[in-house]
């Protein structure tokens, strides 16, 4: 029974153990921290990739199947420097409402800015 109480009196080692689990969380807490920072640098590039879209559409009055390869060239700078090209897709949708209040989608359009 003296060995436990050696053992469970043995002080030494305590700081380093506790140095070691601050670090430990230190590197977690930076981690999270970038990643939400690249989650959120992601998030405003998608949105302005959907504005740009949106206000690139809304401008003609006639959209032909040209039209829209204008409209998606300039995506994969706006997204610089996430690879959207590749690894993205934009939907653009006509929707129309009837006289009964029916919503229905006209026409879509994918693209992806390469």
């Amino acid at each position: 029974m003296t060995g436990l109480r050696h053992l469970l009196a043995d002080r030494r080692g305590v700081a380093a153990l506790e140095a070691a689990l601050g670090i430990m969380m230190l590197a977690m807490l930076t981690a999270a921290a970038v990643d939400l920072g690249r989650y959120l640098h992601t998030n405003l590039k998608v949105q302005n990739v959907a504005e740009t879209v949106a206000n690139l559409v809304t401008r003609e009055q006639e959209l032909t199947r040209a039209d829209f390869n204008q409209f998606f060239a300039p995506v994969g700078h706006v997204a610089a420097p996430l690879d959207f090209p590749t690894f993205g897709l934009v939907i653009v949708s006509g929707v129309s409402i009837d006289v009964n209040d029916i919503h229905r989608v006209r026409w879509q359009q994918i693209g992806g800015g390469a």
